[in-house]
């Protein structure tokens, strides 16, 4: 999620060291070296544990959102207590891991060093996380395995899926309590490949023992690793997609103009820069050909949309109400300076004193921002049902938007619960906290937004659906989909 004007340049500055770090360490699979891992000293892990806890207690904006000051305290004091003497780097990270998972913030992040950030391995295969099982769901092996597709993963290198994912749940991060993001995340090779390796330390071997489709008794296989760009490759040749499949935009109505579409699959101009597309007239043309052609009901899919600039997510949301509203209820962050940017890569960085203000809380607002204050509403303004598809991934600046249309109108919710927090996340500028001695990374969210909604319930959930459905293993496979199905069923029963 991203900020504008002055504030945006602070964020672009930062954008390009962490993105970097970012990106290599959730597409990466390294093997293990031979040599020993290096082991520190418990003064060594206890003095960067306190730069660690005292970073995030100085910069980080939603440290007490899901958990009071005790109970922060608690969890800071029984997890420096774990600090051993001799531990690696790898079971040090763990443990800042563990508290991380417990603030509840999506956007925070513990990193491994720059050093090891290099490019490297990945498993064969995608998979697909449903009820509480993990399935193949597409082949990247150099030759394709015959029953591989579909198969039950029972384990790898002799740790079952079961056990793989209860740790790896207490490690990762998402907003609150909610699961729904940790799950859809892994749908990546990436992500998978990172998560297996958080957990178990870096292998040298990988055996992976699956259970086919349809059959009973296990199999054992070797797995090869491959490069990111080999990957690619296999992938773009073997599971080739049309040109709307790869698009993160879809726009149609439907023949008998009962029903328009809307896929929106990010908000990141990375991602949408790439189709030659400006969102903002696509967006412009596509509720102009609804009010045109008088339809009154929308499947608006925003599954798989992590988030990206939440002016996007503000100029949806404008669509959908016909008066003035406040998107963000506020946007702070905990002060004007921050001794620990000293431990950043631009330990130099301030504030521009000109894009804040101290508030009544003792904390700053930031005014330099277009979705702060009264907003505008955009016209044609629409009118109908809206059906609303969304699962785990739907994180970030969708999120806001699913909370805005959640309490602004009578929306239909398909799919699972969302990825983000209903009522805010911590993101925008987001320095990475290098940790002297370790050289371990904790990239620090440093702008609270919250949003202008109430009255929701789950206070620290995502936003959770009117009718809870989930494809299954067969239902991807064959192309089968149960959620959009759901909703022109809802539109022909009307």
């Amino acid at each position: 999620m991203k900020s504008v004007n002055k504030i945006k340049v602070l964020i672009v500055i930062l954008f390009c060291s962490i993105t970097l770090i970012y990106c290599q360490d959730h597409s990466s699979k390294k093997e293990k070296s031979t040599t020993k891992e290096t082991t520190f000293t418990k003064q060594a892990l206890v003095n960067d544990f306190k730069v660690f806890r005292e970073s995030l207690e100085e910069m980080h904006p939603g440290l007490y959102m899901y958990n009071s000051k005790e109970e922060m305290n608690t969890i800071f004091e029984n997890a420096s207590k774990s600090i051993l003497e001799n531990m690696t780097g790898h079971e040090f990270s763990k443990i800042l891991m563990r508290v991380v998972s417990k603030i509840g913030d999506g956007h925070l992040r513990v990193l491994p060093p720059k050093e090891e950030l290099k490019e490297a391995n990945l498993f064969p295969f995608s998979v697909t996380y449903r009820d509480n099982t993990f399935y193949i769901k597409e082949d990247y092996s150099e030759s394709p395995i015959k029953d591989f597709v579909g198969a039950k993963i029972h384990s790898i290198n002799g740790h079952s899926m079961q056990d793989f994912m209860q740790e790896y749940s207490s490690l990762a991060s998402s907003d609150g309590r909610n699961e729904t993001y940790k799950h859809r995340s892994l749908s990546s090779t990436n992500n998978f490949s990172n998560a297996f390796s958080s957990v178990y330390g870096k292998q040298s071997i990988y055996e992976l023992e699956y259970i086919p489709m349809g059959k009973e008794k296990s199999k054992t296989i070797a797995l090869t690793l491959q490069t990111k760009a080999r990957q690619e490759s296999i992938v773009a040749n073997r599971y080739s997609k049309t040109k709307d499949q790869e698009s993160p935009l879809d726009f149609y109505i439907s023949n008998d103009k009962k029903y328009a579409y809307l896929k929106i699959a990010s908000f990141d101009i990375r991602d949408l820069k790439p189709t030659g597309i400006r969102i903002w007239i696509y967006l412009s043309d596509a509720f102009k050909q609804i009010n045109d052609n008088n339809v009154n009901n929308l499947i608006l899919d925003l599954r798989y949309n992590g988030g990206g600039e939440d002016v996007l997510g503000k100029l949806l949301f404008s669509y959908f109400t016909s008066k003035e509203f406040m998107y963000y209820k506020s946007l702070t962050i905990n002060n004007n300076e921050f001794k620990s940017i000293k431990y950043t890569d631009n330990p130099d960085l301030k504030m521009p004193k000109d894009g804040i203000k101290l508030n009544n809380y003792g904390t700053y607002d930031i005014i330099d921002h277009s979705n702060v204050g009264l907003q505008k509403p955009e016209k044609p303004f629409f009118e109908g049902k809206t059906y609303v598809l969304i699962n785990g991934k739907c994180f970030s600046s969708t999120s806001e938007f699913l909370s805005m249309l959640h309490f602004h109108t009578d929306a239909v919710f398909i799919g699972e619960e969302s990825g983000g927090g209903y009522y805010g996340n911590n993101s925008g500028f987001t320095p990475s906290i290098n940790l002297p001695n370790t050289k371990i990374i904790t990239a620090i969210p440093m702008f609270a937004y919250r949003m202008a909604v109430e009255r929701y319930t789950h206070k620290d959930r995502g936003l959770i659906p009117d009718y809870e459905i989930q494809p299954t293993i067969e239902d991807e496979l064959n192309g089968n989909d149960v959620e959009f199905n759901l909703a022109r069923e809802l539109i022909n029963k009307k």
